[in-house]
């Protein structure tokens, strides 16, 4: 009974099994052709339990719907529809096919049985879209739809409009499609949201200076254009009007950093504009022309003071000013008074130290020269603190300035020479000054001795062997002054010092009146050393700017040498100021110069082309004495 139940048991476990492979391989054979039930497309589109060639029918019937279809893009400012032609779109059927029909087909027997059984319990969706975008026209689509969605970041901006009034332009948010980005959300949303719009990544970028930043600038802008400032000097006035306050602004400054202040005025255009009128009120102060007679002082010249503007102060002054509804500003100007003044004079009281040399005997032109410059430097005062400078006060040694040829001392190649020289007979002139001033104890800040003696300077009872001062100045062909020498000295004390200078009769004199400054001037005897014999012989040159026959002499006969003078100052509570003179003589020749033979036509003197003489100031102390 065992055995039989056991025999019918196999028997019909065989049955089953014969039955299920009977019946799954009828299942394959009926869907041999056909794609497997519960297999959808991507858009929902049925393909299962139909056959591959009205699965392909299926697909290309949606393709070709799809290929009409247009899809809706937005911003928050607009929207658009983008064809599937636009964005390059073609079938994609035959890709959704083949992947369509391999499932249910992939792996061993159990394995498409368990894909089979999957998808007809519970679906299988083929990920492949039916239609698909091709990424460069899509891009090259969204490139030309950025034209009308981008925009720059503006900042708003201050403006000074026709009317002269201060406006805000108003400022914009930048904005800017994400291309890249649009393109991979469009190719993989495009068939998912058919009714929907599909918004667009734009990137947005905030101003950084919006309209109420700006408001307080407008403001102040406002009251700076508001009407013309007036700039006042005594009685003077200068306006700037409301079209001038506008051009020195720069509005743009305050834009790129509203918050580094209120507007100014820009500072390098205004600081040219306040120099334009410091070149109309800056005058140099004209020091008076005085005389002592008497006792007394005289006034030859009036004098004036002199004005100065301080341009920075005027900037500042403006600056502030202008931002207010107050529309004048006093010019800070600065009065420099001029020395010899009324108010200096009470201490211009006595003689301090004069000094006097002999011109008798000198040619006409030579004396002319010498009476000409003593007028132009009588009446001089020097002021407590300043420099006296010889050129700076007689002036251009020219013809133009009135002087006559005479002769002067020229070195050339290492030879000495008298020769024709516009204004000679200065030197005179300033060596007879410098002595004045040697003796008066005064502090020499530039002095230079002559290329070789002459025995008229060292008369006394001022004139010390060596003690003389000479000066020069040289022009080029346009006028331009290239080369000078000078005698200066320093006014170091209190009281103003008034130069008096006579030429008369053939004798110069300086005189020194002020305030007798109270120290007391020793002065040690000249000491002569190196001494190199002159040579005695009498040298006759011709000279063609001399009338036929004429005979001048224009140079004696001095040994060279060496002289060192010593000059001490002694003021009481103050070191000792030292003056150590050191002057080197070249010996000098006997020389006179003859015109051409009678008959001879003379030729007028021409200006010879100077060589700076190698003269060495003389040693000064550190105190610089």
């Amino acid at each position: 009974m065992r055995r039989r139940l056991l025999k019918s048991f196999g028997a019909l476990l065989v049955l089953l099994v014969l039955g299920v492979v009977v019946a799954v391989a009828a299942w394959e054979w009926t869907h041999a052709e056909h794609i497997y039930p519960g297999v959808t497309a991507s858009d929902g589109t049925l393909l299962g339990s139909i056959t591959r060639q009205e699965a392909s029918a299926t697909l290309v019937q949606q393709a070709d719907l799809y290929s009409r279809d247009e899809l809706r893009l937005r911003d928050r400012n607009g929207e658009w529809l983008a064809s599937v032609k636009d964005l390059g779109g073609r079938p994609n059927t035959e890709q959704v096919l083949g992947a369509a029909y391999k499932i249910g087909r992939e792996g061993n027997l159990l394995q498409q049985l368990g894909d089979q059984l999957d998808a007809l319990r519970s679906g299988r969706t083929v990920a492949l879209p039916i239609v698909t975008l091709d990424e460069d026209r899509t891009a090259a689509f969204l490139t030309g739809l950025a034209k009308e969605i981008d925009r720059p970041v503006i900042d708003a901006r201050l403006v000074i409009d026709a009317d002269l009034r201060a406006n805000v332009q108003p400022s914009q948010v930048g904005r800017e499609l994400d291309i890249p980005k649009a393109v991979r959300l469009v190719a993989s949303l495009w068939a998912s949201v058919p009714d929907n719009p599909l918004d667009l990544p734009v990137e947005e970028t905030p101003p950084g200076v919006m309209e109420a930043d700006l408001e307080p600038s407008r403001a102040a802008l406002n009251t700076m254009l508001a009407a013309p400032l007036t700039l006042r000097f005594e009685n003077r006035a200068w306006t700037l009007s409301r079209q001038d306050i506008a051009k020195l602004l720069n509005v743009d400054d305050y834009v790129k950093d509203p918050g580094s202040g209120l507007p100014k005025l820009d500072g390098e255009r205004l600081i040219g504009y306040v120099r334009g009128m410091a070149q109309e009120i800056d005058q140099a102060p004209l020091k008076p022309r005085l005389a002592f007679n008497a006792g007394k002082v005289q006034t030859i010249r009036e004098g004036r003071p002199g004005y100065q503007l301080d341009v920075d102060a005027t900037v500042a002054a403006v600056k502030n000013q202008v931002a207010t509804d107050s529309r004048t500003v006093a010019l800070p100007v600065g009065v420099i008074q001029a020395a010899g003044l009324a108010a200096d004079r009470a201490t211009i009281k006595e003689l301090v130290a004069s000094a006097s040399t002999s011109y008798a005997g000198s040619l006409p032109e030579r004396s002319y020269n010498i009476e000409l410059a003593a007028t132009k430097l009588n009446g001089v005062v020097v002021g407590p603190g300043e420099i006296f400078s010889f050129n700076e006060e007689l002036g251009p040694m020219t013809l133009q300035a009135g002087f006559k040829w005479g002769w002067g001392i020229t070195q050339s190649e290492g030879q000495v020479a008298t020769v024709p020289s516009v204004a000679g007979g200065i030197c005179q002139v300033s060596s007879t000054l410098f002595q004045a001033i040697f003796w008066a104890g005064y502090q020499i800040e530039e002095r230079n001795w002559h290329l070789y003696w002459i025995n008229r300077y060292g008369q006394p009872p001022t004139g010390l062997k060596g003690l003389d001062a000479t000066v020069d100045q040289v022009y080029d062909a346009n006028g331009k002054l290239t080369y000078a020498i000078d005698l200066k000295f320093k006014n170091t004390t209190p009281n103003p010092i008034l130069v008096e200078a006579k030429a008369a009769g053939g004798k110069l004199t300086f005189s020194l009146y002020s305030t007798k400054p109270g120290w007391v001037v020793k002065v040690d005897p000249p000491k002569i050393e190196d001494i190199v014999k002159a040579d005695p012989t009498v040298v006759r040159e011709v000279d063609p700017s001399l009338p036929p026959g004429k005979d001048v002499w224009v140079e004696a006969a001095e040994d060279g040498f060496k002289s060192t003078i010593v000059r001490t100052v002694i003021e009481d509570g103050k070191e000792p100021r030292v003056l150590r003179l050191i002057s080197t003589y070249k010996p000098s020749r006997n020389v006179a110069l003859v015109g051409p033979p009678l008959g001879a036509q003379s030729t007028p003197p021409s200006s010879p082309a100077p060589t700076p003489n190698p003269i060495v100031p003389g040693e000064k102390p550190a105190e610089g004495d």
